[in-house]
């Protein structure tokens, strides 16, 4: 079976789980007559019972929303594999309540092996289909209320373990006058929080990446502990312990919407922070609080490159040196650099932006005394002196040509004899076919993580004119014509590259320190 089979299937087996998970969701609405009549249930209901089967009506809802985003399968190849235990996992478990409560009904009769089936093969076919691999990373708030929730939630697991000494600790009602069919939909909905407790936990490190599922979780976790207070009289059905628990729950869920759908509109206007209009940039205060995030979303290797930098810096950066950050944004590579070097003594780090809001975030982030922030243009530094280390990430091709030369020969002429200038680029290919390319893949990326065709469309329009940039071969002639000579590439992904070039001694002083020496050499002799 070719991939391209697999994929078909596999999609057609994901709108099977979601119409399967749909067909339970309406039963939400009937009241238990209709219920009792139409779906075989026979049991004597207590008065939890409308309750507990609208809670899992309610995640047979929720269950088809995320069938529905699994969709894309090579967006969501990790979260299918989840899925297919999910699937599998809650067939057996069925089969498994069936015979723990005895409960007689139907569908429990064939349902269990109809979902391990379905799970096994989704788990088959997801296996040999190539998906993308969202990177971890954590978002403030988010991610830790997202663990937290995950938690939480996980207690259930001890519903199932001893369902009869939680569900007295939980409900007035007890657990020996209930019908095997209450026992039965406990189980069931314990089983299914438990194990989106998993789920909940995986994307808390990847919010990012999977942003419209995290807002859908919210939201249905919200709903899902509210039924319980909206179906049910809480004051006669819960005890304390079970009502703190769910006060606890929504108040997360209430701190996560306003969070998430807060963060989605301030997002929105950073990954639109560059308008329509050709070559008008705006880094305001909303759009340095989240142009951390947005960064990533539009330079691919980000992470990876401020790690590369890090670690360069170590044969540079030594007690008493200075270092230059061109262009340092919200500090996040000065804070780094600082941790990195904690040990030297008196490392003096100067960052350079023009941007006030960028800035103040900057100065939370690096608090220290051998730390300065420099609000001016880069080209306005009329001078460097005694420097050992100078970073510009994506900046200076954000300079007219005729700036940036004067800009490399400052930095040339401020370095120490050994001292480096780090710089990335957005760069040109060498050749049209190359830039046609590179190009192509750079939208796909941006694309990938978030960005929507309209924003990509709206960033290069504000990029005319205002980002100029140059061929690998170009940036490293234009190094060697400020006198750089030691030059090399150390990272590199399509049209993005980073380039260190370190200043050498030069001929006429070496020669010149040779002459000293052989003269020295001479008079010990005489």
């Amino acid at each position: 079976m070719n991939i391209k089979i697999k994929k078909k299937i596999l999609v057609c087996m994901l709108w099977l789980c979601a119409i399967a998970c749909f067909t339970g969701f309406p039963w939400i609405f009937f009241s238990w007559d209709v219920i009792h009549s139409y779906m075989g249930i026979h049991d004597i209901p207590s008065d939890l019972t409308i309750v507990l089967f609208r809670e899992e009506c309610l995640f047979f809802g929720f269950f088809c929303i995320y069938f529905l985003f699994l969709r894309n399968i090579e967006k969501y190849k990790g979260l299918i594999s989840f899925c297919s235990f999910l699937v599998a996992f809650m067939g057996g478990f069925m089969y498994l309540l069936k015979l723990q409560t005895g409960i007689v009904h139907i569908s429990s009769d064939y349902e269990p092996f109809i979902w391990l089936i379905i799970g096994s093969f989704i788990f088959y076919l997801n296996h040999s289909i190539n998906g993308i691999a969202p990177k971890k990373q954590k978002l403030p708030v988010l991610s830790c209320l997202f663990q937290v929730q995950a938690g939480v939630l996980l207690l259930n697991i001890v519903n199932i373990l001893v369902p009869e000494q939680t569900w007295e600790i939980m409900f007035n009602i007890s657990y020996s006058t209930v019908s095997p069919y209450d026992k039965y939909t406990f189980g069931m909905i314990s089983g299914f929080t438990a194990f989106s407790s998993i789920i909940i936990y995986y994307i808390s490190n990847r919010i990012l990446f999977f942003m419209n599922l995290s807002k859908a979780i919210l939201i249905f976790s919200f709903l899902y502990f509210l039924g319980f207070f909206v179906w049910g009289n809480f004051s006669e059905l819960y005890k304390p312990l079970f009502i703190l628990y769910v006060v606890l729950v929504e108040i997360l869920n209430i701190v996560g919407i306003n969070y998430i759908f807060k963060r989605r509109i301030y997002e929105g206007l950073v990954d639109d922070l560059i308008t329509s209009i050709p070559g008008e940039w705006k880094f305001d205060e909303q759009v340095s609080q989240h142009f951390d995030t947005h960064v990533r979303k539009s330079v691919p290797l980000y992470e990876e490159v401020q790690k590369a930098v890090i670690e360069i810096s170590e044969w540079f950066i030594r007690d008493n040196s200075v270092v230059y950050d061109l262009g340092s944004s919200t500090g996040e590579t000065i804070s780094l650099l600082l941790q990195k070097h904690s040990r030297k003594k008196n490392v003096r780090f100067i960052g350079v932006e023009e941007s006030l809001p960028m800035i103040e975030i900057a100065r939370k982030k690096c608090s220290s005394e051998l730390v300065q922030f420099l609000q001016q243009h880069i080209e306005e530094i009329n001078e460097f002196a005694n420097i050992d280390l100078v970073l510009s990430l994506y900046t200076l091709q954000f300079l007219p040509l005729w700036k940036r030369k004067k800009v490399l020969q400052r930095i040339y002429n401020g370095l120490v004899e050994g001292g480096a200038f780090i710089f990335v680029e957005k760069i040109r290919a060498e050749n049209s076919l190359f830039e046609d390319i590179w190009n192509d893949l750079y939208w796909d990326f941006k694309q990938e993580n978030g960005l929507n065709e309209q924003q990509v469309i709206k960033k290069a329009q504000s990029l005319r004119g205002v980002l100029i940039p140059l061929s690998l071969t170009e940036n490293l002639s234009l190094l060697s014509d400020v006198g750089f000579q030691c030059m090399d590439t150390f990272i590199k992904w399509h049209n993005f590259a980073g380039i260190i070039a370190v200043k050498m001694p030069s001929k006429n002083d070496i020669e010149e320190n040779t002459y000293l020496n052989t003269d020295k050499n001479n008079k010990i002799q005489q």
